[in-house]
């Protein structure tokens, strides 16, 4: 188990051993970069062949996130790329266009 396993390296290792894993973080970004890596990396898929639990889904669990996390949630969740800057606004997004 790996109570701050940010990018996933402990969770690769285990994998890679053949053990049984387990992740914590408290970032969503951190648990998707996780989630990525274990996808393209391995093969796995989740919801089969492990699970996240407790990603914010709802408007009121993402506003009790810093504003970066926020920032970084939305912005993954489009498919798109964090800014590394931090600037004035906070990471709060004024408008978010995408094409479906």
């Amino acid at each position: 188990m790996d109570a701050f396993c940010g990018c996933g390296t402990a969770l690769a290792s285990a994998q890679n051993n053949k053990r049984k894993w387990i992740g914590i973080d408290i970032s969503p970004t951190a648990c998707r970069v996780v989630s990525q890596r274990l996808s393209k990396d391995y093969g796995l898929k989740e919801g089969t062949d492990y699970y996240v639990r407790n990603m914010p889904m709802t408007v009121e669990e993402l506003r009790v996130y810093p504003a970066f996390e926020f920032q970084n949630w939305a912005i993954i969740a489009l498919g798109g790329t964090p800014n590394k800057a931090r600037v004035r606004d906070m990471g709060y997004p004024l408008a978010v266009i995408f094409q479906v």
